[in-house]
This record gives C-alpha cells, sequence and structure tokens, in this order.
C-alpha cells in the first residue's frame, strides 16, 4: 500500500520476469518472444529510466527535474488525441507479438549507429547490442514503485513507434519476413501504406504448416497465392533493394510466370536506380528467371537454389557481383557456369553444389578474382557411363580459401593456387561408381596435393585418409612422392581406429607444423597403432599444440597420446575431449598421460568432456546463424 495526500492506494504489481502473472494495464511490457529475448534485451525500461529520471527516493530525495518542452507538448497532445495504440486492455487488432518482432527489429537491426530524437531522448540503437546492463527488468522493478511506477506505465503506453519518420519505419520493417511487414497495416491509418515502399523483400511458403495441418493444404495454398497476387498489385515502390524468394511448393505455371512479369518490371525499374543488390531464389519447380535478372549491374550477392533453368540463358553482366551461390540446381551445366563466372569480373566467392546425377561431363571453374570457392558434388552411386569421365578443373590464381567435397569427379585438376592459405578438402574413390581405376585414382590426388603445398592450414577428412591408405598399403608409387607442405602450420585429420598408424608418414611431410589437431570419426574397435621407427620432424622442432577429440579410452589410443607426448620436445598443450562413456576413468587417464616420460617439462595436458565442447560449438553456430540472418 502507498500512502498519499487523498488516502490510500494499492500499489501497481511489480514488473515480473517473463511468465509471471501480469495486469491489464501492464500488458504492453509482457515479453512474447521467448526464445529470442536472450539474444536481444529490450532497451525501453533504460530508455523510460533515463526520460522519466526515476530513481529510489533515499538516493535522491529532493531532486526535481525539468519537464522538456517537447515531452511537454507530447503529454498535452496525448490527452487530447487518443494514440494509435490504446492504453488498458488489448484492443482486438493489435498484436503485441508483432508489435514486439518490430521493437526487435530496431534493437538488433541496424547497421549503423541510429539517434532519435523521441519526446526528448536519445536513444542510441546498435546493431545486436542495446546497452551494458544485463538485465534489463532489474532496473524496471526498481523503479516501478508508487507514482513513479504510474509515470512510468504512461510513458510506456505512448505510441512512440508511429512518430518517428516513414524512412525509419520502413526500415524497421525491412528486417521482418514480408507477410508481417504487410500484417502491420492494419495497425492503424499511419501504418497502413507504409509496407508498400519497404524496398527489401522477404517471401517464402512455409512448408512446415502444410505438414502440420494437411486438411488446410488447399486452402494456406490459395491463400499464399492471392498473398503474393495482392503483394505485387499492390505495392507501388518502384525500387527493390534485396529479394529473396522461397517456394518450396509447386504452383500453377500462370501464376509463376505472372509473378516473373512482375519481377522482371520491378528489376528492371531498380536497374535503372541502380538498387538492386541481393537477389536470392529457393524454387522447387522448373522455372525461368527473367532474362533483365542477368544484367543487374549494381547485384552484389546471387543465390540460386532449385529447379532454375537455364536453357534459354544468352548473356551475363554483373560488374559489381561479389558472391554467387549455385546449389543445387539440376539444370546447371557448365556452359551456364562458364557464362556466369565470365560475366563477374570482381566475384570474390563461389558456392557451388551439385549432385552425381546431374548430366554434368566437366567442370571448369575459371576466375581471375576469385578469393573464395567451396564446392560440393555428391554422389548417387549409380554406375557412371563409360563414354567419359566426370572432371573438376580449378583455375583461380588469387584463391585463397577452398573447401572441396568431391565424390563424383573421377579427376581432378587445380591451377595455379601460389595464393591459396587455406583447404578443406573431402574426397575418395567410389568403387563400383567410378570408371577409373583406383591406382590412377590414388595418383591423381597425389598430384593434386602437390599442386596446393604451399597452403597454411589444411583439413583431411577420413575419405583422404582412406585413400592414402590404400596406396600404401597396395605399395603404389604415388605414395613415395607425398610433396612437402613447408607452410603447413596448422593441420587436421579425421581418421577411423584402423587408419591412425599412417599419421606418422603424415607429419613427415609437414616441417614446420604448429597446431595438430586430430578427430576420431567413429567408435574405436580394433586400434592398430604402432610406434614408427622414425619421429617427424616436426615433432622435435616447432609442433606447441595437440587437440585430440573424440577419446574413448582404449589402450592404443592412450599409447598414441604417449608417444606424441615423450616425442614432442616443444609441445606446450594437449588437450583431450573425451566422450561420456569413456572406457576408463579420467584419473587413470590423467594418471598415466601425467606419468610418462615427456619430450617438453612445459606441456599442459587438458581434458574437456564432449558434452562441454558441444555447447560452445552449439553457441558459436547459434551466433553465426543469428549475424547471417539479419543480412537476409
Amino acid at each position: 500500500m502507498v500512502r498519499t495526500q487523498q488516502g490510500t492506494r494499492t500499489e501497481p504489481p511489480s514488473f515480473e520476469r517473463r511468465g509471471g502473472n501480469q495486469s491489464a494495464q501492464g500488458w504492453q511490457n509482457e515479453d512474447p518472444l521467448d526464445d529470442t529475448s536472450s539474444h536481444a534485451p529490450m532497451i525501453v525500461p533504460e530508455i523510460l529510466q533515463r526520460e522519466t529520471g526515476v530513481a529510489e527516493e533515499d538516493e535522491r530525495p529532493n531532486e526535481t527535474r525539468e519537464v522538456p518542452p517537447v515531452a511537454t507538448e507530447q503529454q498535452q497532445r496525448s490527452e487530447t488525441q487518443p494514440s494509435a495504440i490504446p492504453t488498458g486492455v488489448p484492443p482486438q487488432y493489435v498484436d503485441p507479438g508483432l508489435l514486439a518482432q518490430i521493437v526487435k527489429a530496431v534493437m538488433e537491426g541496424m547497421a549503423v549507429e541510429l539517434v532519435i530524437a523521441i519526446n526528448g531522448i536519445q536513444m542510441n540503437v546498435r546493431k545486436g547490442r542495446t546497452n551494458e546492463r544485463s538485465d534489463p527488468f532489474e532496473d524496471m522493478e526498481e523503479t516501478a514503485s508508487g507514482d513513479n511506477c504510474q509515470n512510468l506505465c504512461e510513458k510506456a503506453n505512448e505510441d512512440v513507434i508511429s512518430e518517428l519518420r516513414d524512412d525509419i519505419l520502413c526500415y524497421m520493417l525491412s528486417f521482418l519476413p514480408t507477410k508481417s511487414a504487410v500484417a502491420t497495416s492494419i495497425l492503424s491509418t499511419r501504418w497502413r501504406n507504409l509496407w508498400k515502399s519497404v524496398t527489401i523483400l522477404d517471401i517464402y511458403d512455409d512448408i512446415s504448416v502444410y505438414h502440420k495441418n494437411p486438411s488446410t493444404y488447399k486452402e494456406r495454398k490459395m491463400n499464399f497465392v492471392n498473398f503474393m497476387d495482392r503483394l505485387f498489385i499492390h505495392r507501388n515502390h518502384p525500387s527493390i533493394l534485396k529479394f529473396r524468394l522461397i517456394l518450396a511448393q509447386s504452383y500453377d505455371f500462370s501464376c509463376v510466370n505472372a509473378w516473373m512479369s512482375h519481377l522482371s518490371r520491378w528489376i528492371s525499374s531498380s536497374a535503372i536506380m541502380g538498387d538492386v543488390e541481393e537477389l536470392i531464389f529457393y524454387i522447387n519447380f522448373p522455372v525461368r528467371l527473367p532474362e533483365n535478372l542477368y544484367c543487374c549491374e549494381k547485384l552484389v550477392t546471387l543465390k540460386l537454389h532449385g529447379h532454375i533453368r537455364f536453357d534459354s540463358l544468352q548473356s551475363v553482366c554483373f560488374p559489381s557481383l561479389k558472391a554467387l551461390h549455385l546449389e543445387h540446381l539440376r539444370m546447371l551445366n557448365n556452359t551456364a557456369i562458364k557464362m556466369l563466372l565470365s560475366g563477374s569480373p570482381a566475384l570474390e566467392e563461389l558456392e557451388l553444389e551439385m549432385e552425381g546425377g546431374d548430366s554434368r561431363r566437366s567442370v571448369h571453374v575459371c576466375s581471375l578474382s576469385l578469393k573464395r570457392l567451396i564446392i560440393g558434388f555428391f554422389c548417387i552411386f549409380v554406375p557412371y557411363d563409360q563414354s567419359y569421365r566426370k572432371k573438376l578443373t580449378i583455375d583461380t590464381p588469387n584463391l585463397e580459401f577452398l573447401k572441396l567435397v568431391d565424390f563424383a569427379s573421377e579427376e581432378l585438376s587445380m591451377q595455379r593456387a601460389d595464393s591459396l592459405l587455406q583447404a578443406d578438402l573431402c574426397f575418395g574413390y567410389q568403387t563400383g561408381v567410378f570408371n577409373v581405376g583406383i591406382e590412377e585414382y590414388a595418383d591423381m590426388v597425389v598430384q593434386f596435393y602437390k599442386q596446393i603445398s604451399g597452403v597454411k592450414t589444411l583439413s583431411l577428412s577420413n575419405f583422404n585418409i582412406r585413400t592414402l591408405l590404400g596406396a600404401a598399403v597396395c605399395k603404389f608409387p604415388c605414395f613415395g612422392n607425398l610433396p612437402t607442405f613447408r607452410n603447413l602450420i596448422h593441420l587436421e585429420v579425421r581418421v577411423c581406429d584402423d587408419y591412425v598408424w599412417i599419421l606418422p608418414e603424415i607429419l613427415q611431410c609437414t616441417s614446420n607444423l604448429e597446431v595438430f589437431v586430430l578427430i576420431l570419426e567413429e567408435d574405436a574397435y580394433s586400434w592398430n597403432w604402432c610406434a614408427p621407427h622414425s619421429v617427424p620432424q616436426c615433432l622435435s622442432s616447432c609442433l606447441q599444440v595437440i587437440d585430440y577429440k573424440n577419446f574413448q579410452g582404449e589402450s592404443g589410443e592412450t599409447e598414441m597420446l604417449e608417444y606424441f607426448l615423450s616425442n614432442a620436445l616443444v609441445l606446450k598443450k594437449m588437450t583431450i575431449t573425451y566422450l561420456d562413456d569413456l572406457k576408463t576413468s579420467k584419473v587413470d587417464v590423467l594418471k598415466r598421460l601425467s606419468t610418462c616420460p615427456k619430450g617438453s617439462d612445459a606441456c599442459q595436458i587438458v581434458l574437456i568432456p564432449e558434452h562441454k565442447r558441444s555447447f560452445e560449438v552449439a553457441n558459436m553456430r547459434r551466433a553465426s546463424f543469428l549475424s547471417e540472418s539479419l543480412n537476409y
């Protein structure tokens, strides 16, 4: 209870943390985005505190604050004109979750610092970060008492968002899916036509909705068609900055052709104004994109996925294109790839994914500007046509990063790789599929390693190791001709338990290695570790860090680690990530490794449970996903 001059009144309920019961008067303070609020803390409490100057009475008992003229004018206007978002019980036509998404878009989406004057408040909003406070609800609990709480509620009920300029509101809406942006038109007359001027469109048909309720499949599909038709007709802004269209369902060709016609007109208008920067298409049925799409002078990013047809492609002109993603395009051929690359003189990043069942015979990736290349060719385990061989040729003299996953190409060739710094490789021989023999394939792999021997960071998959193992067992001449990676300082190898004996042979090729990461791919059944007679040069001269993952506690594993500890003369740290079902106790492992002879007295042994490392990796991936999602 709070005592005033008029008597006593009931103190308004304090703001509870997410999920608590709240009064109808405080419904605007509810956080409906429970799963995302941890990534984007609300900034409203700090803003209100800063404007009202609310503090505990014992800290500032006699201090008074002068009401800014702007705030006084706003208060008078709010008394005479009702806010666009009424107070009290939320009206039926207002979705609090939608408003929270808008505020979240401001908090997470600003690419540069945005200073907005709202009722005399200077609100600094930065991308992905609002302020240094870890829990803004604690600030509200401190100030939500007595008359101060009443003032706080009055300020919270003001519709400050609608007071922003149109360009700022459109910028906020651009971080929402287009359907959500259109839905804001029902908030008030102020918002009715704002969505028509948004320059970033993100359109998709949610396939998960269809699976959850198959009975409404046709209805939802028709609703999406109607939405698309109205969107293209009523949108009155001629410019497009970014456009993403994801169609997971199949639609009538007449509807799709009409959409593409509207899109062509939009792109033509935007191209003249020089605004189009990003285009993303994920289409699950055969369709031809507008011809003028391939001639956008200001386009920076182009991502194509699905059944897009290239048979009528005549010319390509992307003078500003930096990133090109061609993923699972079943109708993509080498001719189209050459046209796209030759028409993109400034291209720096290329992602190319194809299935082994594609009819392509060869792929030639040639670009003078390319710096980052990701290729994924996947095999469908069907014997190839014996009349030809599938080839992959990479000619990129300025390439710095290469990730190659290839289970479809029978011949690999890397030309002019002097600038290559990092390579992540995963390819191997496919028995019963390839027309080439295993010895010829192994010789080709060794030649490929020679072409990339200048890298500083190298990752080899279990399939790469198996190919080298087969060459060693069969005593192919190529195994004795492995190159020396003189610049290599970081090596990551994935192996099975029966492949580990070849590790010293691989380390012999790394004279300057500093970091060695070893990952056990499968459960250990038959460890075949045998200490070699000679010690690789890197162990005695430069290897400083060993990271072994998926340790299971087998005796052979421990013997291998003891070999590294005793022969690594400058080793500083050995990290061992063990699985939950460790066959020996952690104490026994530490005791055995700590008592074995060590080549380096400064070596530190660290054991980490697998679930802890997985949690750390999951957090890193989640942070990466959030940062990438803001770019759409």
